[in-house]
């Protein structure tokens, strides 16, 4: 019989977060077909480039419906990958389950066009 132990954490982050959602590499992807409008033209003007920005900015980060957020499949890969600095990557990737995304805390707009907004 196995028992499950369910522990709570809160992470506080040490050093700036940095973040890249992979959804830009999928060719299918509404935002990525945003992107290719306007990166495919010739000749481009400045308002392309800040649309270019703001693009890549939106498909790059991790959401949480409408909330940035640190997925439940990164936050797993980075616990196994410590583990693994032990030799205890097996033990970790049978016995360590990530259940739900981590909601970001800080100060700034909870909205993400908001938060595109402040500078």
């Amino acid at each position: 019989m196995s028992t499950a132990e369910t522990i709570p954490l809160r992470l506080v982050g040490m050093r700036p977060l940095l973040m890249h959602c992979g959804r830009l590499a999928d060719p299918l992807d509404p935002i990525t077909i945003e992107l290719a409008k306007v990166t495919q033209k010739r000749d481009k003007t400045r308002a392309d480039y800040e649309e270019i920005g703001r693009i890549e900015w939106f498909g790059g980060l991790w959401l949480d419906g409408s909330r940035p957020c640190i997925p439940a499949e990164a936050l797993e890969a980075t616990f196994i990958g410590g583990a693994r600095t032990k030799r205890k990557g097996r033990h970790a990737e049978a016995g360590f389950f990530v259940d739900a995304p981590a909601r970001l805390k800080y100060e700034g707009p909870s909205d993400v066009n908001d938060l595109w907004e402040d500078q």
